[in-house]
């Protein structure tokens, strides 16, 4: 079981949803959710500063009025990058469209991060695959 997973997106409904569905997964003890990108980093930031463990899974929305998802991903890199922080910490783009431009972007963070990309709605079989393939083994 996963210790905990974020959800990113500016709906509300989404969030919901989301939470609904991994609760009952039962795949994680804690599921927190934000409609804002920036109270998310800010809760990142306080845990990397206070060495608190991040999240294992951050779902992430790529098109959110506030700052997008590759601004979000951008923030959180340099925080880690800037504490030293080595995490083994997956991404995961939700979107309601895939595109090449999205895959081709999140490219440039591979090394930081793990990164997926999942269109929107997720469903249990989407997230049954993500943790047969990145969290079985650990």
């Amino acid at each position: 079981m996963l210790k905990q997973i974020f959800l990113i997106d500016d709906s509300e409904a989404t969030n919901a949803l989301n939470t609904a569905l991994i609760q009952g997964m039962k795949i994680a003890e804690n599921v927190l959710s934000f409609e804002s990108p920036k109270m998310a980093l800010d809760q990142l930031k306080k845990f990397i500063q206070l060495n608190n463990p991040l999240p294992e899974i951050i779902f992430l929305d790529i098109e959110m009025p506030e700052i997008n998802g590759f601004d979000f991903l951008d923030s959180l890199v340099a925080d880690l990058s800037t504490k030293n922080v080595e995490t083994d910490l997956m991404v995961v783009f939700a979107s309601n469209h895939l595109n090449i431009d999205n895959f081709t972007k999140t490219k440039d963070y591979k090394n930081e991060v793990r990164i997926e990309h999942l269109r929107k709605p997720i469903d249990k079989t989407d997230i049954q695959d993500l943790l047969e393939e990145y969290f079985e083994s650990e």
